[in-house]
């Protein structure tokens, strides 16, 4: 996926969760696009994953 695609996809990912994450006094910090099967940035860095742990 083009970077271009990939952003404008990203946008459109944030803009529709916004709201209803706001409404349950939620931020969207940030929105990470990664191909199906890899791990975030976060993770690969050793951050906690999705389930509370390192990966």
């Amino acid at each position: 996926m083009s970077s271009t695609k990939q952003d404008a996809t990203r946008d459109r990912i944030e803009a529709e969760i916004t709201d209803p994450l706001s409404a349950m006094g939620l931020d969207v910090e940030a929105v990470e696009l990664t191909p199906a099967g890899e791990a975030p940035r976060a993770a690969s860095r050793g951050r906690p994953g999705r389930w509370g742990h390192a990966r």
